[in-house]
C-alpha cells in the first residue's frame, strides 16, 4: 500500500523496495463510532535515493536510456 500511495499521491516509484526499506508503525486512534481505541500499524517506505518520477519517465514507466549505463554500472 506504501508503494501505491506513493505512486498515486506523488507519481514517485520508489526502485528500491527490501526489507531495510520498509518501516511499519504502531499507531492508536480513537474509534469515532464506538469509542475504543484501535492499534494500526502503517507501512512507511524510507531511503527514496532511487525513485523516479512520472514525469522523468519514457512513457510505459521504461527508465530514459541515458539513465540505463548508470543502472547497469
Amino acid at each position: 500500500l506504501a508503494h501505491r500511495d506513493a505512486w498515486n499521491k506523488a507519481n514517485a516509484l520508489h526502485n528500491d523496495i527490501s526489507v531495510n526499506n520498509v518501516v511499519i508503525v504502531e499507531a492508536c486512534s480513537v474509534n469515532s463510532e464506538t469509542k475504543e481505541e484501535e492499534l494500526r500499524r502503517v507501512a512507511m517506505l524510507c531511503d527514496w535515493d532511487l525513485c523516479k518520477y512520472k514525469e522523468n519517465m519514457c512513457p510505459g514507466g521504461r527508465v530514459p536510456a541515458q539513465e540505463v549505463s548508470f543502472l547497469i554500472a
